[in-house]
């Protein structure tokens, strides 16, 4: 028999983990996403923007998957990062909220209501990177400035890292 105490406890762990919000990774839409520009044969663009919700380094591990991917979609195992820069964004939302009351009072059972309407402006912050990567199909020289990556590694590693179905 569980104990209520336990009980409690795993019914408020289950409803928490259920409120939890993903990043999505996918293609460019309203709640972020990601976009490539071919710009040569061998290099590319690749830009990810994230929701209110995701970190500085998750938005730059998912951009490195996406130039991992990017890579092995056009037959290249190995890609080094010519530029990074950052593409975030705040931008001003309005939030609506709205109160409702309603009730009984006095000795006759009078009723009264009211509604509240109010808009408030938040900053949300939007965080977002953009890579220019070239992509070689062998290791390049040993002399080549920065990290070169091997693409299909990237792609592994971060799709294990968070959890990423492909």
């Amino acid at each position: 028999m569980m104990k209520p105490r336990f009980l409690s406890a795993l019914l408020t762990a289950f409803i928490f983990a259920g409120c939890s919000t993903s990043l999505y990774y996918g293609p460019k839409t309203g709640a972020g996403g990601w976009s490539v520009d071919r710009l040569a044969a061998d290099s590319f663009r690749v830009n990810f923007q994230a929701n209110s919700y995701a970190t500085d380094k998750i938005v730059d591990d998912y951009a490195l998957l996406k130039a991992a991917e990017t890579a092995q979609e056009y037959g290249f195992r190995y890609f080094t990062v010519l530029s990074k820069q950052d593409i975030s964004r705040t931008a001003e939302v309005d939030q609506w909220a709205n109160s409702y009351a309603t009730g009984t009072y006095g000795p006759t059972g009078g009723m009264t209501s009211s509604t509240q309407s109010y808009n408030q402006a938040a900053s949300v912050y939007r965080p977002g990177s953009a890579l220019k990567i070239v992509c070689f199909k062998t290791p390049p020289a040993s002399n080549l400035a920065g990290t070169v990556y091997d693409a299909n590694e990237v792609s592994a590693s971060l799709r294990a890292k968070y959890k990423i179905a492909g």
